[in-house]
């Protein structure tokens, strides 16, 4: 019998965060099959998005019922996204454009 049915972030204080927040204890609460309740908030809606593996409500109560719905597989499924290749890979792609507008040539190595 599995502890817990969801992870739920309580926190609202992303918003008056001055840098953007990623949700990494979202992540691995979904890698352990967590779906995640949670306020619609950046980081949240970035990891949870809009693809089942979570509940993102203003309501946190209705997310955390909401999250019951859902199977863990979904969850799972979600955090693997998260990897370190996809990471690099993102990374990569927004430093080309940087230095091609600096008239570099750029061949990354991922």
């Amino acid at each position: 019998m599995p502890y817990s049915e969801s992870f739920m972030v309580p926190f609202r204080q992303f918003l008056r965060r001055p840098k953007p927040f990623f949700g990494h204890v979202i992540v691995e609460a979904m890698a352990c099959s967590l779906p995640v309740a949670a306020f619609p908030l950046p980081g949240p809606v970035d990891v949870v998005a809009d693809l089942g593996a979570g509940a993102l409500n203003e309501n946190l109560c209705q997310a955390c019922i909401d999250c019951l719905d859902i199977p863990r597989k979904k969850a799972l499924e979600r955090a693997q996204v998260f990897t370190w290749e996809n990471a690099c890979q993102q990374f990569s792609q927004a430093l080309v454009p940087m230095f091609q507008a600096k008239g570099q040539k750029v061949r990354p190595s991922f």
